[in-house]
């Protein structure tokens, strides 16, 4: 598994149709937004499911463009977490637009020269 995935638990890999189809809770259009804002992250996304803890969540690394950084999609808490080694962010129901907040922190922090 991926070093930004939780150490200590379980997961497997799934597909965007998988998660899609399992996952509609909050945060279940950032991956949509994502295609249509950031193409290369987008395509370089790869989702996975736990299978020990908060199994219900969706979870995905992006990998490949020099600089990796994971999004986990919580329903019970409705967040959207985005992380990579050094900064971490939680963007809930509170937000006034939850999908153009993470668009605009991955742009900020994760990948200024790619977004």
């Amino acid at each position: 598994m991926h070093k930004l995935l939780n150490d200590g638990w379980e997961y497997e890999s799934e597909s965007l149709n998988e998660v899609l189809s399992r996952y509609d809770g909050f945060g279940c259009r950032l991956f949509e937004f994502m295609e249509a804002e950031l193409p290369k992250h987008f395509q370089s996304l790869k989702f996975y499911r736990a299978k020990s803890y908060q199994t219900e969540d969706a979870f995905a690394i992006c990998s490949g463009l020099g600089h990796d950084y994971g999004i986990q999609l919580d329903p019970d808490c409705e967040v959207i977490c985005l992380w990579d080694g050094s900064a971490h962010i939680e963007i809930g129901y509170w937000s006034e637009n939850e999908y153009r907040e993470s668009i605009e922190f991955i742009k900020t922090h994760f990948f200024k020269l790619l977004a």
